[in-house]
């Protein structure tokens, strides 16, 4: 499966920045960005689900 990590950018819309195919992997490096960017972080799968939303 593979895992789109996604980053909240002016007005609203969702930029992805990165994929994998670890989650946990992916998490870690969500969170990651999201303390040094400030900005939301979110895991989307290649259906289209929302996994997890860090903010």
């Amino acid at each position: 499966m593979k895992i789109l990590l996604q980053e909240q950018i002016t007005y609203g819309y969702w930029f992805s920045w990165s994929s994998g195919t670890n989650e946990r992997i992916c998490y870690l490096r969500a969170v990651q960005r999201n303390r040094s960017t400030g900005k939301r972080q979110r895991l989307v799968d290649s259906d289209g689900k929302l996994l997890d939303l860090i903010f």
